[in-house]
């Protein structure tokens, strides 16, 4: 499969079974009637990285000029100069379902980063979660911006609801996990079967649960019987996905394929180095999480309350936590 950032795509192979044919058609033929060169593209059944970048800018950014440029091409699917009614009502219905690609990405209070995720990858990657969870990605967690500490991750992560990790190893390949559901520190698996690996760079790509176990998510710290860290599939030493509670290291062992995830070794070398990672906490928090992350003293010190967590103790005070206003 051929995938954004190569010279020229193949769009429907790209795309895959994440969109309806007829949706994806739309999209690529709006893509196509971009013009880069002066010349004309409709023939060519590839499309440039540089005619996606500007169609998609041109969506979401341009002028009421620039808009109709590219809707219309979407509406005018079999290339006629007219466009009935009909038309547009199914164009709009089934743009419907193409707006969740994008979700709207928010970090808060923290101060400006750069994501490993370009947009491409991140349209990929939220067809492919659950959809009460594609509206909104919230950021909990980068090494940019908080440091690189298991401890600091931990504290960020711990009661966030379902969330999106992603790495950059010291040999570029970046990758990562959906978890589905809160992270809690317990020597036990967690998580569900829609959790799943994926990779970034060199390959696009998902690789789901297959049935053979439940090992979805692991998360623990302080055990001198069990392996500390953030593991997702395979088993114990033998990961899918695995950060160590020693932060910076991690592995992907899968010879192979994962046993949970079908998914092959995602990094650049069996063990590995972490040059990058981020962490987005998808959709909204439910009232339970939001109850149990009101404002305390803590909380100006995440290393510590995630200390408390992984200690097994609670907060012993709360006050009231004001709403923020993120940005996006």
């Amino acid at each position: 499969m051929l995938y954004p950032g190569s010279p020229a795509f193949s769009f429907q192979d790209s795309i895959g079974d994440s969109l309806p044919t007829s949706i994806s058609q739309r999209i690529f033929h709006g893509i196509q009637s971009v013009n880069i060169t002066g010349k004309s593209s409709l023939s060519n059944p590839e499309v440039t990285r540089e005619q996606f970048v500007v169609f998609v800018i041109d969506l979401l950014r341009g002028t009421a000029e620039e808009k109709s440029a590219v809707i219309l091409p979407m509406i005018r699917a079999d290339n006629s100069e007219q466009v009935t009614g009909q038309q547009i009502q199914q164009s709009v219905e089934q743009q419907r379902d193409v707006s969740s690609l994008v979700p709207r990405c928010r970090r808060g209070k923290t101060p400006p980063f750069t994501s490993l995720l370009d947009l491409p990858a991140i349209m990929y990657l939220n067809s492919h979660l659950p959809s009460e969870m594609q509206h909104k990605w919230r950021l909990l967690f980068s090494t940019q911006v908080h440091g690189e500490s298991f401890s600091q991750l931990c504290g960020h992560l711990v009661d966030q609801g379902p969330s999106l990790l992603v790495l950059r190893d010291s040999g570029g390949f970046i990758f990562g996990g959906f978890a589905s559901q809160n992270w809690e520190v317990k020597p036990q698996f967690q998580g569900d079967s829609r959790c799943f690996l994926f990779s970034v760079s060199p390959r696009l790509d998902v690789f789901t649960y297959t049935g053979y176990n439940d090992h979805y998510m692991y998360l623990n710290h302080s055990q001198q019987t069990m392996p500390n860290g953030l593991g997702m599939g395979g088993q114990h030493d033998y990961f899918g996905l695995w950060i160590d509670s020693n932060f910076g290291k991690g592995h992907s062992k899968a010879k192979p394929r994962c046993t949970t995830y079908n998914s092959p070794q995602l990094s650049a070398t069996e063990e590995f180095s972490i040059d990058s990672m981020e962490v987005w906490g998808l959709g909204d928090l439910s009232e339970e999480l939001q109850v149990k992350n009101k404002k305390s003293i803590l909380d100006v010190d995440p290393e510590a309350q995630a200390l408390l967590e992984m200690t097994g103790r609670t907060r012993q005070s709360e006050g009231l936590r004001d709403q923020d206003d993120d940005e996006t």
